[in-house]
Order: C-alpha cells, then sequence, then structure tokens
C-alpha cells in the first residue's frame, strides 16, 4: 500500500492565498461603499438649492407694545364696523420679484392649497378694483442671515387692510355667517406675461354679527 505524502508548505501557500484572497475582497467591498458613501453625500449636499422663496405673513398692531406681532387676531366681525389687519411680504428670492396679494372671502369648508389658488366661482373678491401690488428686489445673503427686521428693501409692509362684511358678502355666504378670509400671494411672470400665483397664502376663519 502507496503512502500518500502530504506537502505542507504546498497547503501552507493555498492558505496563505486564500486568505490573501478574502482580505482583498473585504477591502474591495469597504472601498466601494466609501466611495458610494461619498457621492451620495457629494449629491445630496451640492444638489440642494439656496434658500429661495417669498413669505407672506399677518400680523396686529400692538399699541401697548408699539409693535406688531404676530397674535391676537380678530375672531368676529361686527357689520357695522371694520377689523384693520397687517400683511408683510418678504423676498427671499435670487430675483426682483414684482408681487400682488388678493384678499378672497370664501366659505370656511373651502380647502386653502399650495397648488392653486381658490377659484372666483368659489369666492368673493375683496378690493377687487384697487389691486395691493408692489416690487421687491431680493434679499441678500447677509440680510437673510441677519436677525428679522420689518423695514429693508426687500420687505413689503406691514401694510394696513380692512376686513368687512358688506351686503354682497351676506348675499354670497348665503346663510352661513363664518367663512374663511384668504390671502394669496401672487407674482409676475414675464413669460406668460400676467400673475400667477405662487403657491403661497394665510387665512383667518371669522365669523361675522
Amino acid at each position: 500500500m502507496k503512502k500518500i505524502k502530504l506537502d505542507v508548505n504546498k497547503n501552507k501557500k493555498i492558505i496563505f492565498r486564500k486568505r490573501e484572497i478574502e482580505n482583498i475582497v473585504k477591502f474591495a467591498i469597504v472601498f466601494t461603499s466609501l466611495v458610494i458613501v461619498a457621492i451620495f453625500a457629494a449629491v445630496f449636499f451640492t444638489s440642494l438649492p439656496e434658500n429661495d422663496f417669498s413669505e407672506l405673513s399677518l400680523l396686529m398692531y400692538d399699541s401697548t407694545e408699539n409693535s406688531f406681532l404676530a397674535t391676537n387676531y380678530p375672531t368676529v366681525i361686527n357689520t357695522d364696523q371694520n377689523e384693520t389687519i397687517f400683511f408683510m411680504v418678504k423676498n427671499y428670492g435670487s430675483k426682483v420679484n414684482y408681487y400682488e396679494v388678493r384678499v378672497k372671502i370664501t366659505e370656511l369648508s373651502q380647502i386653502i392649497s399650495l397648488d392653486f389658488a381658490v377659484p372666483l366661482s368659489e369666492c368673493y373678491m375683496l378690493y377687487a378694483q384697487n389691486n395691493f401690488e408692489k416690487i421687491l428686489p431680493s434679499a441678500t445673503k447677509a440680510e437673510k442671515e441677519a436677525a428679522k427686521t420689518m423695514e429693508a428693501d426687500y420687505i413689503w409692509g406691514p401694510t394696513s387692510i380692512s376686513l368687512y362684511v358688506s351686503e354682497n358678502v351676506k348675499q354670497f355666504l348665503g346663510e352661513n355667517n363664518q367663512f374663511k378670509v384668504v390671502f394669496e400671494l401672487w407674482s409676475f411672470d414675464t413669460t406668460a406675461g400676467q400673475f400667477q400665483y405662487s403657491g403661497v397664502a394665510v387665512f383667518l376663519e371669522l365669523s361675522y354679527l
């Protein structure tokens, strides 16, 4: 019977090569993962645009503080009285914008969307013949990073507006005495040659007596 002679050195070489291949594969996997993460991070961070938006807010004047505050909004309007409120627009965009603010009264159940304005068939336009319009330059980088202010070239307002309930408003609302007052921000599109809804809107829920 022949004896089988094992080559120990050869086996050691095979084991060593096997481990070497395993290490290379592990390194390749780790390196590939790091490359993927690096690419993802680069895409994620470099693809984010600079802050570019318009801001519309509603304010009330506080005579005791001699300041404008985003609080204490009216909830009821008497038909024989007007309620004064203030709106303010800020242009945090990258270009000059020509703005228009439209004020609409609509039913309490009306959905306010970022995609489309309240249809004219579903609202009553306040100040339809006296549009609120203004051209605003864009805020500089320093102005965007600065503390909040109400006095700058890129700011429109605070601008006062009187809310009222006329006979035409009552006729539109019918038997409902609860409603929404919607402030929509429109901007002029030079390509279309007309104002278009910006997707920015704020509203108050009110009732009248």
